[in-house]
């Protein structure tokens, strides 16, 4: 049975090894829970998930059982035994998806009595071209309201594609946009000279920072371009260097990428890291690329840290909360290329540009602490 010394006992769905956006999201909720009275515990696809030591650490248990794709057959009875066997344990089961391909979690979750099921969307296209998972999602955006009792999303543009264009009637439909702990990225100019002195940075480097999963969708690969424009466009022999933290499918082809145009001295792949808070404060100018997000985690946390923005136009502004961000086409433009003007921009905006003294993320939407009455 559910423990009763908790106001809540929650299943969360949707924690991976890989230490993303959608994780960082639960995350930031997950840290805040205990406060609330609320006890999670955790239902994954991998042996091992990102935070799992924190996890555990918290007294939270994690059970792991294969996906769909590993065991076509057997997934759902395997599902509904496991319900079955904890029944009563939790009153919310909590889905993050970036797709509704296996809406199996919320079916059965009803099925065996679980009261309140949410389904949280975080993404705002499909990531891959599966002809199936995308006629399984279409097929699901009817189905799904079925199930869940809640419908939540990170942004209203993610929403339409996630549910339909409908969506904004129902009643159960709850924007909820990502968010973190501003506090957590303040400015300190003592961690930045440490931070870029443990990383090897020079005083006179100008360190272009990219976070995200090394993927199609984060589109490093013009980072990585501009690179060589932004080495051949300057003439006052200044010194770039772009950190790329994150890891992915994408890695071998962007360090080829870079070894082909002769800036892999310039670019640095730092993979997964677990000192974000720190690296923000090495940086001085945050690139995202991507071709479309939901809202970017990483963009909240460069804001927090003040930092001058470059996003791709092709993003909505949800998210958006400083005046130092810039929105750059990641298409040709008028005859001139992406990487040009991303490179062409961040030579405008000069050595070290003055970060914000005061960031607008604290008390906005945003801001974790404006969320804690979504799992009472």
């Amino acid at each position: 049975m559910r423990n009763r010394n908790y106001s809540s006992n929650i299943l969360v769905i949707g924690m991976t090894e890989n230490p993303g956006g959608v994780e960082s999201v639960i995350m930031n909720h997950f840290r805040r829970f205990r406060k609330q009275g609320i006890r999670a515990d955790f239902l994954a696809y991998d042996e091992h998930i990102a935070y799992e030591d924190e996890i555990r650490a918290a007294g939270s248990r994690i059970f792991v059982m294969k996906s769909r794709r590993q065991n076509p057959l057997g997934f759902r009875p395997e599902l509904y035994r496991f319900f079955t066997q904890h029944g009563g344990e939790w009153d919310t089961l909590w889905m993050n998806a970036c797709n509704l391909s296996n809406i199996d979690f919320l079916s059965v979750a009803e099925q065996c009595g679980i009261g309140r099921r949410i389904i949280h969307c975080h993404n705002s296209r499909p990531m891959d071209h599966s002809v199936l998972r995308n006629v399984l999602h279409s097929r699901h955006r009817k189905t799904v309201l079925k199930y869940a009792t809640d419908l939540w999303s990170c942004s209203n543009v993610a929403s339409c594609w996630f549910y339909g264009p409908n969506i904004f009637e129902d009643a159960r439909y709850t924007y909820v946009p990502n968010a973190i702990d501003p506090s957590q990225y303040c400015f300190d100019s003592e961690i930045r000279q440490a931070k870029r002195r443990e990383l090897g940075i020079k005083p006179n480097e100008i360190v272009l920072g990219n976070v995200g999963r090394l993927h199609m969708q984060k589109n490093q690969t013009l980072i990585v371009t501009m690179m060589r424009k932004l080495l051949d466009a300057d003439m006052k022999d200044k010194q770039y260097r772009a950190l790329i933290i994150g890891d992915g499918e994408n890695r071998d082809a962007l360090e080829t990428l870079a070894r082909k145009l002769q800036v892999a001295n310039h670019v640095s792949f730092l993979g997964e890291r677990t000192d974000m808070r720190e690296i923000y404060q090495a940086f001085d100018i945050f690139l995202l690329p991507s071709l479309f997000e939901g809202v970017s985690i990483a963009l909240l946390e460069a804001q927090s840290n003040g930092l001058p923005c470059l996003i791709s136009d092709t993003l909505s502004d949800e998210g958006i909360v400083n005046d130092n961000v810039c929105k750059l086409p990641i298409s040709t433009t008028r005859g001139c290329s992406a990487p040009d003007i991303w490179a062409e921009k961040i030579l405008q905006l000069g050595p070290h540009p003055p970060r914000k003294a005061t960031v607008q993320i604290v008390g906005s939407a945003y801001d974790i602490n404006q969320q804690d009455s979504l799992f009472a």
